[in-house]
């Protein structure tokens, strides 16, 4: 599975978190990461994207992405 990300208006001193499934597995305001699947993975993965806005404001959006 291939993630890719990117934040308008965000802080740029407080990085964005990237998680699935709770766990983070990038700080940054953009990029791309490969996540490598395994049998033991559950069958549905949910990314989430948490920021701070320039205003200091939280926000945060998810995607769910089945895996076979």
């Amino acid at each position: 599975i291939v993630v890719s990300w990117t934040s308008v208006g965000m802080s740029s001193t407080e990085r964005c978190a990237v998680s699935t499934n709770g766990t983070v597995f990038a700080r940054a305001n953009e990029g791309t990461e490969q996540i490598l699947t395994t049998a033991s993975m559950p069958a549905v993965l949910t990314f989430t994207l948490a920021c701070k806005s320039v205003a200091g404001e939280s926000m945060e959006r998810s995607a769910t992405v089945g895996v076979q």
